[in-house]
């Protein structure tokens, strides 16, 4: 989804019809209805797995991928909205 996100991100507005359209299934399949947009939750969702896509790369470059792993899980879940106090 990370990858996903950054390639659309990098096309122009009228770029590669599929990979837009992927991108449109990945987010009814997380539940984002697209006929009544949630920005916040779009924005949440994107959040979410561009930051865990970079910080799980990065993690395995520095080889702390056992010491990184809850934090990374934390803060995407805090980018949904499901933060744990």
């Amino acid at each position: 989804m990370s990858a996903l996100a950054n390639r659309i991100a990098e096309n122009e507005p009228d770029g590669d019809p599929q990979l837009v359209e992927i991108g449109l299934i990945l987010y009814r399949a997380l539940g984002i209805d697209l006929k009544r947009i949630d920005i916040e939750r779009i924005v949440r969702v994107t959040t979410a797995f561009c930051g865990l896509g970079i910080a799980a790369m990065q993690a395995v470059r520095a080889d702390m991928k056992r010491k990184w792993q809850h934090h990374i899980v934390r803060s995407a879940m805090d980018a949904l909205g499901h933060a744990s106090h």
